[in-house]
């Protein structure tokens, strides 16, 4: 994509979120990226060939906008959060980057047991204001 159809979108950006369609296949939150030459480059996915029924070399109608939607943080994340307010105040100090990490950590858990531990792990060295590798460190310790 040329540096002048992104100016039209975010000027001065090296990478944002957009969202459209390919051949009426919709997506959403899908981050442009920089080439660091002027150019950028759309990450074409295999979720994204399977839907708009496309191989390699295949040519796609492209329809593109800003995507300024907030990613939606984990519900039982939150609630947790809101028990524990040394623990949000900790999560709020996060970058919004480290706080959808932590989130898609939860959500990725595969049974509830899982998910439960990650939660219990998180928001317990949250609220003793520890780092990443503290909270794995934990994880790894708590058993239910």
């Amino acid at each position: 994509m040329s540096a002048a159809l992104i100016h039209k979108l975010k000027p001065g950006k090296k990478s944002f979120r957009v969202k459209g369609t390919f051949n009426q296949f919709r997506y959403t939150r899908v981050t442009l990226l920089s080439l660091g030459n002027g150019s950028y480059l759309l990450p074409f996915n295999a979720s994204m060939r399977k839907g708009t029924g496309k191989k390699e070399g295949d040519k796609v109608a492209v329809v593109m906008a800003l995507d300024q939607s907030k990613p939606k943080l984990s519900p039982d994340l939150l609630q947790c959060l809101k028990e524990d307010t040394v623990a949000m105040g900790y999560f709020k100090t996060f970058t919004p980057f480290f706080q959808r990490l932590y989130s898609s950590w939860i959500e990725s858990a595969k049974t509830s047991q899982t998910k439960t531990r990650r939660l219990v792990a998180l928001v317990n060295s949250l609220s003793q204001k520890q780092g990443y590798q503290e909270v794995m460190k934990a994880y790894k310790n708590t058993i239910l």
